[in-house]
């Protein structure tokens, strides 16, 4: 598991504070999505507590241009948690589906001299639409520090719901990360001139680092296609292939590749692709090794099974259902038709929440 990111994670191994505050009001804000809620002075830096609340579906992350402004001199931000900063390397951006929804953040900031009516800005040019935490004049009452939230409490009072995409040795990867549990995807498309019909192959991660237990269910799985036809988006699902079936394919293509190997495999790829494939039913048909046998013309059975024997494939098999309980993790492949469209989603549904994958 290459990408686990825990972002409800302590600033430090503790925070000693110096003086803490509320904010009792603020002159104006560009986004009435944010709201601040509360300042904590450090040894070190400074901490701001606020909460986002979506006003639409969005997705967001913080610049890292974000700088508290006080006596024209910017004070920059060092760490984000639960909205994270951008980065152009793995852009990561918290996930709202609906109006409503809510998250708190805390931003650490270079350590700076506190005066009443500061300003925390995010860009200089905000443009209209956009969502932005620009707040002028953010007006503090000092409290006690009875009456100051407990971090861990605060941080975790709502799901956030984090979504990310890396690049690694060409092949982009998407993830997600709620609840403090981890799935991630990438895509391929499989043309190996051998079996029909061309396929959409997503190699799925998963980790449950969660306080309960997740069902993965093979049936709540499915791709999604989209592609527009005379200025109208149209949808098809694409036929999914039961990991018996994708499993059984694997097995089909690891035994070309030694027939192949020990000596030599004539044109048997039309027969292959017309036997392989049920149009009917939209499933692989079950070749066995017999089919492959009898077009071999003579070769050894022995021989290929020995060269499967010292070339043993340690690849993941294809996902099937099953539960993933606290500390659980697995790895494995989905795979569909491919159709002509635009784009697709793949969808799997667990733990209550739509986990959608979008590719081109």
């Amino acid at each position: 598991m290459k990408r686990l990111f825990l972002f409800l994670a302590l600033l430090g191994s503790g925070i000693i504070a110096s003086a803490q505050y509320r904010v009792s009001s603020v002159d104006s804000t560009f986004s009435s999505e944010y709201e601040m809620k509360y300042l904590l002075e450090t040894e070190n830096s400074t901490i701001v507590y606020g909460t986002f609340t979506s006003k639409d579906e969005c997705t967001m992350n913080f610049s890292r241009e974000l700088a508290v402004l006080q006596d024209d001199v910017r004070y920059k931000l060092r760490k984000s948690i639960n909205i994270p900063m951008y980065d152009e390397a793995e852009p990561k951006y918290a996930m709202f589906r609906e109006a409503g929804e809510k998250a708190n953040f805390v931003l650490e900031f270079d350590k700076f001299p506190l005066h009443d009516g500061l300003d925390i800005i995010e860009t200089d040019k905000p443009k209209e639409g956009g969502i932005y935490l620009n707040v002028r004049g953010v007006h503090l009452e000092p409290i006690d520090i009875e009456r100051f939230p407990d971090y861990n409490s605060f941080v975790n009072s709502y799901p956030v719901t984090i979504f990310g995409r890396y690049v690694e040795n060409g092949s982009t990867h998407q993830y997600y990360l709620r609840n403090n549990f981890y799935i991630s995807c990438q895509c391929t498309d499989v043309d190996d001139g051998i079996f029909e019909p061309k396929y959409k192959r997503f190699y799925i991660e998963m980790k449950n680092n969660s306080d309960h237990g997740v069902l993965f269910n093979f049936d709540d799985t499915y791709v999604l296609g989209h592609k527009k036809v005379g200025g109208k988006q149209q949808d098809k699902y694409f036929t999914k292939y039961t990991p018996e079936a994708f499993d059984d394919y694997m097995a089909q293509g690891d035994y070309y590749e030694a027939k192949n190997a020990v000596g030599g495999m004539k044109d048997v790829s039309s027969k292959l692709r017309s036997e392989s494939y049920n149009r009917d039913n939209g499933e692989w048909a079950n070749l066995g090794l017999k089919v492959l046998s009898d077009i071999t013309d003579g070769l050894a059975e022995k021989n290929i099974q020995q060269y499967i024997a010292d070339h043993p494939k340690t690849r993941p098999s294809a996902l099937k259902s099953q539960s993933l309980n606290p500390g659980d993790s697995v790895c494995g492949y989905l795979a569909f038709e491919k159709k002509k469209v635009d784009t697709f989603t793949l969808h799997i549904k667990m733990d209550g929440y739509d986990f959608a994958f979008y590719w081109k």
